[in-house]
This record gives C-alpha cells, structure tokens and sequence, in this order.
C-alpha cells in the first residue's frame, strides 16, 4: 500500500499513543513465534500493567493452552554489593540442598533442576495486587540471584515443562 495515496497530511510523521505500541510490540513476536512453529514460549518483563495487558491479550489462547507463560521480573537493585553476595550464596546453598534431593540422572543438567525448582515452587507462591498474580522466588543459575519473579499464567502443573 502506498503512504502517499493513504495519508497525504502525515508527511511530517506521526504520534502514536504508548498502548498502541506496547499491544503491536506483543503481536510481532506472536506471529513470528507462530510462523517458526514455536510450540512454547515464555517472556519475562518489566512491572508494567500494560505489559501484562498486552501479554495476556496477544497470547490468550497459548496462555490457556498452558504453551506461553509471562513473567513479570522483579530484581533487589537498592542493596548493597555484601547484601547481594549473601544472597547469592544463601540461594547458591539452596540451590545445592535441592539438587542432592533430585534423582542422580537429572542433578548434572543445570536446565531439569532450575526447571525442578520451578515447579516446587509453585506451592509456595505469594499472591500480591488486584489481580491476585502470584509471586515466586526464581531458582536462576548464572544470573543475580535476588530477583523474584510473577507468573502471569494459569499454574495448574502444566507450566514450564
């Protein structure tokens, strides 16, 4: 289709409002994850309740279907480098306490035991805010430690396999 023939008068551009762009920034990756065939996906994102929106509304029907989960992202940035190491290695610990509970077939792979956690976590889920989302503290491997995560899905056993 030809700008020129369709909107002579916005030659100087045009303005878009923020939640126009937040829903098309959501469908771009839809249709491209549909198209490659992508069977599960899985998005964290900042706390933004527009994100959620949007999220919510683009994936819906993957989101029933227990094959898209969103994860809002919440990271202890405010403490200090020793608050941080502590953590690091409270959760380290912990991490290593999980994994000698696990079958010896799955404690080398990094992936099942974060994946494991995960799971476990599930029961133990804090629920925050007006639309009831629930909190998890997130098992991570190689990245900071402090961080919580919501899950903006429906958690009924069928997440993150």
């Amino acid at each position: 289709m030809d700008a020129k023939l369709c909107t002579p008068h916005l030659r100087s551009g045009m303005q878009v409002h923020m939640p126009y762009t937040v829903y098309a920034h959501w469908f771009l990756p839809h249709r491209l994850l549909n198209g490659a065939g992508v069977h599960t996906m899985q998005a964290s994102m900042d706390i933004d309740s527009m994100s959620r929106a949007s999220f919510l509304c683009t994936f819906a029907e993957e989101v029933l279907q227990g094959r898209a989960h969103g994860f809002y992202v919440r990271h202890a940035k405010h403490q200090t480098v020793d608050e941080r190491r502590r953590l690091m290695e409270e959760n380290r610990r912990e991490r290593a306490a999980f994994r000698r509970t696990l079958p010896m077939e799955v404690q080398g792979d990094s992936q099942a035991v974060s994946r494991a956690m995960m799971q476990a976590q599930f029961a133990n889920g804090a629920v925050y805010g007006k639309w009831k989302d629930e909190w998890y503290r997130l098992p991570l491997t190689h990245h900071e430690r402090t961080a919580e995560s919501r899950l903006l899905t429906y958690t009924d056993g069928r997440a993150l396999r």
